[in-house]
């Protein structure tokens, strides 16, 4: 395998595990065990990931619980906003509900309430 292909391989297998974890794992979720589950150092995935995707393996790692998080609020219509941020590893509701505001331009609670009048 070529030095290029071997990388594009690392950063899809780390893009792989990440969606295969189940909410409850992905809260807890670190680029340090991503690193581990690949055998890799973490300096070197992230950095690794970062030259082939352009933005660090972090950002996607956050991305991802954004989505499983409009994933949540549509299906578990009865977990709160708190219980959603804490089911992802957010333990203060109110700075989920900000960083959620700054990434979807709209409160958790908004984006619910919009989703369900549309369904």
């Amino acid at each position: 395998m070529t030095k290029k292909l071997e990388k594009d391989f690392l950063c899809n297998q780390a893009v792989e595990y990440i969606l295969m974890q189940p909410v409850e794992n992905l809260a807890k979720l670190t680029v340090a065990e991503i690193a581990r589950h690949l055998d890799v150092s973490h300096s070197y995935l992230a950095r690794r990931f970062k030259a082939e995707r352009e933005y660090p393996l972090r950002d996607y790692l956050f991305r991802e619980k954004m989505v499983r998080c409009v994933f949540l609020l549509q299906q578990e219509k009865n977990m709160t906003i708190s219980d959603l941020a804490k089911a992802l590893g957010f333990f203060d509701a109110e700075y989920f509900a900000f960083l959620f505001k700054q990434y979807f331009g709209v409160s958790p609670g908004r984006y619910r309430r919009c989703k369900q009048t549309k369904m």
